[in-house]
């Protein structure tokens, strides 16, 4: 069975494999770094008892106001999305502009890519 825990699971080791480093929290590790949070589904389209479940990396570069953020997200960008369209069974949904994130405390330079893969229901 394909759980909602499997497949963050095979997402983050292969993000980690990828060299993007992961973390569930902000601030529990230095940028750069990848967030995983749960995107979601909308049930429309259930076919034999699976769905497709949506997760947003968030890819957290450094702070906004350090020069070699621009180039450690674009860096992360491309990472993560050679390693989401690689994977078999997952879909490559979106990926943001770059933005300013208050996380932990501090302002960060990070931009979202969102990707699917079905599950069990």
């Amino acid at each position: 069975m394909t759980t909602i825990a499997t497949r963050r699971a095979e997402l983050t080791a292969a993000l980690i494999a990828g060299g993007v480093s992961c973390t569930d929290t902000p601030g529990d590790a230095q940028p750069p770094y990848a967030i995983l949070v749960q995107a979601g589904s909308d049930l429309d389209g259930i076919g034999r008892g699976q769905v497709a479940f949506g997760w947003r990396v968030t890819l957290v570069a450094g702070d906004y106001l350090v020069a070699t953020s621009a180039t450690a997200l674009d860096s992360l960008m491309s990472t993560s999305t050679t390693v989401l369209r690689l994977m078999d069974g997952w879909r490559l949904t979106s990926m943001s502009a770059a933005s300013i994130r208050d996380l932990a405390g501090g302002l960060y330079l990070t931009a979202d890519v969102t990707a699917s893969a079905m599950i069990d229901l």
